[in-house]
């Protein structure tokens, strides 16, 4: 069967992860490398999973490809009125 991808959401902000999970496999290579069931993503980009079969590496299905991308980081300024700080 075709793995999916389960995400509970799509953004995340800078220094944070986000963890996506396929639907069961006997194993799991995905776009990134690794081989786990979840993973955990640090930088925006689009993911897929492959699912292989253990007893038979030719029989494999890809997911759908995911996108994932990071919250803009807001403009933080500072600046000072009389004695105080804005």
């Amino acid at each position: 069967a075709t793995p999916t991808i389960d995400a509970p959401k799509t953004q995340f902000c800078v220094g944070d992860s986000l963890a996506l999970t396929s639907s069961v496999a006997p194993s799991y290579v995905w776009s990134n490398g690794q081989t786990t069931r979840t993973i955990y993503v640090k930088e925006a980009g689009t993911y897929y999973v492959v699912a292989t079969k253990t007893d038979n590496p030719d029989c494999f299905a890809q997911s759908a490809p995911i996108e994932v991308s990071l919250f803009s980081q807001p403009n933080v300024g500072i600046t000072q009125k009389g004695d105080t700080l804005i």
